[in-house]
């Protein structure tokens, strides 16, 4: 029953998938995010519209979500660029304590306040507020980077505000794992307290995940730059020897980069037909398949090991780009990865966007959407006032600062999942505020810093075309014959998600 329940929801994703990305095509001709279409359209599959969707559908639907998630957490190590960080380290470290302690401050005051009056919290007992307003102060620090990924691979967003933005929440999010993790094991602890040593297991705990975590990441993360540089020099001419010849393949392999003919001249004639395969432009679109399946497995081994898969999957992301071997290659390797995660990019959005869309539970946060609108309101103004903070005491340039709460809002899958630990209804109804206003916002940020390419790319052709002579447009967008002269590019900026077991299907 369970196998004909998931092959049903596949068959009724497979059909979904294209539509939610003709939703956010749609949304984005009213200049909003396509992924605002994405969840829009996902909520009208899910169990509160249509029903396509059920909640059975999802939860058989976990290992794509998983993968989903796996490739992002992979996108954002890899966008995460270590030169960049360790120059904007004092501005990231003012901003991203600003709004953590803004955030967790405010928020946990408003839920003290709050708890009188919330039906759910009531009958708890003063330890058990203390640890629910705790959890949810944490929660509050959030931010979705898979959000942030596709607003700049939308805009072709790059440049000082869009660096600072994803920098900020790589580092905030990656101290909210562990905040949340150690929070999480605080309120396990509760009435054990008095027990020093199981105290100092439940908390040594979290610790022993993330270096696990870390280490399996770096592995990982190894490899695929291993690999992307191997494909990259000599991987057509070695396969197809290798599979054809085995002394080709050794002949291959020592002929260096890219030499086809030797490999063609060891193997013969189905070295040859091998070759011209992997260079037809059909097997090169499944070259993406590599940091797909590498982020899968990573995920997967994580998970059975105790480790924490997002984590893991983010450190293998940040190891594959950064990692530097012989310099050319190193840059080729990133470029190559680059371009693979670009082109999964838009399946792997509106596969995630509208699963979460219909994992959303509208009523289950009816009864305390009053609630949850003044905590929605606490944070915006926490958030602000941290940013405002941070990049004051950070020196933080006036062009750059004054946009920087704008892109600090949203909150998305992982933040619905760990609301399922606190007070689901209510922390649910702040997160699908923040999800729904966060990316309009961020991406009008980014517009309004000039750094989207996408939104100066019709400008652009509009005044060439006005002055005459070089006027078409090469390509990659740019004009034929000279460069253009642009903050963006379509390169996006470095983020991370909140590594979780479980993906957001909401109790009520």
């Amino acid at each position: 029953m369970a196998a004909l329940t998931t092959l049903a929801s596949a068959a009724v994703l497979a059909v979904l998938a294209p539509v939610w990305h003709l939703a956010g095509r749609a949304t984005q001709r009213l200049q909003l995010p396509a992924i605002t279409g994405m969840i829009l359209a996902g909520v009208a599959s899910g169990p509160q519209a249509l029903g396509l969707l059920g909640p059975l559908g999802l939860q058989s639907l976990a290992p794509v979500q998983h993968l989903c998630l796996s490739l992002i957490a992979l996108s954002a190590g890899a966008e995460l660029h270590l030169p960049e960080l360790r120059r904007l380290r004092k501005q990231v470290a003012c901003i991203t304590a600003g709004i953590s302690l803004c955030s967790w401050l405010l928020v946990y005051t408003c839920m003290r306040l709050l708890a009188g009056s919330i039906p759910f919290m009531q009958p708890l007992s003063r330890g058990d507020v203390a640890a629910v307003c705790t959890l949810a102060a944490t929660l509050a620090v959030a931010r979705s980077p898979a959000s942030a990924i596709a607003v700049l691979k939308e805009t072709e967003g790059k440049g000082p505000y869009c660096s600072l933005v994803m920098a900020v929440v790589v580092v905030k999010d990656v101290l909210l794992f562990a905040a949340f993790a150690v929070n999480i094991e605080l309120f396990r602890a509760v009435g054990k307290a008095s027990d020093s040593g199981v105290l100092f297991w439940l908390l040594a705990g979290p610790v022993v995940s993330i270096a696990l975590s870390v280490a399996l990441g770096g592995a990982a993360g190894y490899a695929l730059s291993k690999l992307l540089r191997t494909r990259h020099s000599s991987i057509i001419s070695i396969a197809a020897a290798a599979v054809t010849h085995p002394a080709g393949g050794a002949a291959a392999a020592g002929a260096g980069h890219g030499h086809a003919a030797a490999a063609t001249h060891a193997g013969g004639p189905r070295a040859a037909a091998l070759v011209r395969f992997l260079r037809h432009p059909s097997a090169l679109r499944l070259r993406p398949a590599v940091p797909l399946l590498l982020s899968g497995l990573t995920f997967g081994l994580a998970e059975s090991g105790g480790a924490e898969p997002l984590l893991a999957c983010v450190a293998a992301g940040l190891v594959a780009s950064n990692w530097r071997g012989e310099q050319q290659q190193g840059r080729d390797a990133a470029e190559l990865l680059s371009s693979d995660l670009s082109r999964l990019a838009p399946l792997i959005n509106a596969l995630f966007f509208g699963m979460v869309g219909a994992s959303i539970k509208l009523t289950a946060v009816r009864d305390t959407l009053w609630a949850a609108v003044i905590l929605y309101v606490v944070r915006l103004a926490a958030v602000w006032v941290g940013c405002w903070l941070g990049a004051e005491v950070s020196a933080t340039p006036h062009d750059t600062s004054q946009r920087l709460w704008m892109g600090m809002i949203t909150q998305a899958g992982i933040a619905l999942g760990l609301a399922q630990a606190v007070a689901a209804p209510l922390m649910a109804g702040v997160v699908i505020m923040n999800l729904l206003t966060g990316p309009p916002l961020f991406k009008a940020a980014v517009v309004a810093a000039g750094e989207s390419r996408a939104a100066s790319l019709p400008v652009l052709q509009t005044e060439m075309q006005h002055r005459g002579g070089g006027g078409k447009m090469g390509k990659d967008g740019g004009p034929e014959g000279g460069e253009m002269r642009r903050t963006g590019s379509n390169a996006a900026a470095p983020s991370v998600h909140i590594p979780l077991p479980t993906i957001p299907i909401l109790n009520a």
